[in-house]
């Protein structure tokens, strides 16, 4: 089978104008994050978006996804019943209503200037490893991509889509965890929240590339740059209404909750 005509030379530059965009969108978020003293707003559409993506999740009706919430939001029990208690339908509001309760909750814990500094320090630090490990599966993408060229197919569209495809699962992951790690913080020293903020992780992103210093002072972040173009989706499609996640998950904690006495 004869293969798509490629030069891998003459694409070099378009290879790296895909990794370019990406750099200059993660490196102007965290000059964003670095530069505002209270980046709550940006946490709380995390926290909604996090909601809507567990509301949505294919394990809905499985025994596994209480455990799943828990995971990411360690709600009480009181909280658990009221959340599994409430109509199907309302299940994705309701989810959304509590997580935001407790993300109020834990800003009262906390003094407000210490609480924002958290948010930033461990929006920071997420960011910093998942754009390391980004770096690392874009040139693996790259090594292999070639071999896309066999069956006529052109391997600069294939690096641009699975390239968005990493992308766009990084800012899912980095959602993911930083709702995770602040609501499952816990109060640090002083000495730790005077810590510099820059990390190694991120100076050695920096020395990835020869521009990426004029990258960072040359561009202004976007959402747009982040949007996923297959949201709209999964987040957003109706809630199943069957009345078997209802019972199952009644039957489950009833379950549980005599394991628990017998022990």
């Amino acid at each position: 089978m004869e293969g798509y005509n490629f030069d891998a030379r003459k694409n070099v530059v378009q290879y790296d104008d895909v990794m370019n965009r990406h750099r200059r969108a993660i490196y102007a978020m965290r000059r964003e994050i670095l530069r505002a003293s209270d980046i709550s707003k940006r946490i709380k559409i995390m926290i909604e978006d996090e909601a809507a993506a567990l509301a949505a999740s294919p394990l809905l009706t499985s025994d596994q996804f209480e455990d799943i919430v828990k995971e990411v939001i360690p709600f009480e029990e009181s909280t658990l019943d009221r959340l599994f208690d409430a109509p199907a339908d309302k299940f994705g509001e309701t989810l959304k209503t509590e997580a935001m309760k407790f993300y109020d909750a834990r800003q009262k814990a906390y003094e407000s200037d210490i609480m924002h500094r958290i948010e930033r320090d461990v929006y920071l630090q997420i960011l910093d490893n998942l754009w390391m490990q980004h770096l690392e599966n874009m040139d693996h993408l790259r090594e292999g991509i070639h071999w896309m060229s066999v069956g006529q197919r052109d391997p600069l569209v294939e690096y641009r889509r699975q390239g968005q495809i990493l992308f766009d699962d990084m800012q899912a992951t980095l959602r993911h965890d930083i709702v995770r790690a602040l609501f499952h913080a816990q109060p640090v020293s002083e000495d730790e929240l005077d810590k510099p903020i820059e990390t190694e992780l991120t100076r050695a992103a920096r020395q990835s590339v020869d521009n990426a210093d004029r990258i960072i002072e040359a561009e202004e972040f976007e959402e747009k740059d982040f949007k996923d173009p297959l949201a709209g989706g999964s987040a957003t499609k109706k809630q199943k209404t069957s009345k078997d996640r209802k019972k199952a998950h009644k039957a489950e904690r009833k379950r549980r909750k005599k394991a628990k006495k017998r022990k």
